[in-house]
């Protein structure tokens, strides 16, 4: 809540996106009752570090870094399917996060 807050106090900073996504990461085991869930925490911290760069590009450089990483651990489309989602379908996240993303494949 912070993190957003100072966002919103400061046009074009892309640091506090930067923060939220980090504390989305650090999160995916804690919110997730199986390796899909821990997945899907995955979506929303790359969500945040994009939109990070887009407000600042002064970090793209970072996000990307960051993207590249967290995008390791997507989930394959075996995986999805498995537990009964396809690619692009709308996912809200659980737990302290609670944010709607879209499922994503490797």
């Amino acid at each position: 809540a912070y993190a957003l807050k100072a966002a919103s106090l400061r046009s074009g900073w892309g640091d506090p996106y930067i923060a939220i996504g980090d504390m989305y990461a650090a999160s995916a085991k804690e919110c997730a009752t199986n390796d899909f869930e821990a997945s899907a925490v995955y979506w929303v911290a790359v969500d945040k570090y994009r939109k990070a760069k887009y407000v600042d590009g002064s970090i793209a450089a970072e996000a990307n870094k960051k993207i590249a990483t967290w995008s390791k651990y997507f989930p394959n489309k075996k995986d999805a399917f498995f537990y009964n989602f396809t690619e692009n379908q709308s996912y809200t996240v659980p737990c302290w996060i609670n944010e709607t993303t879209t499922v994503r494949v490797q």
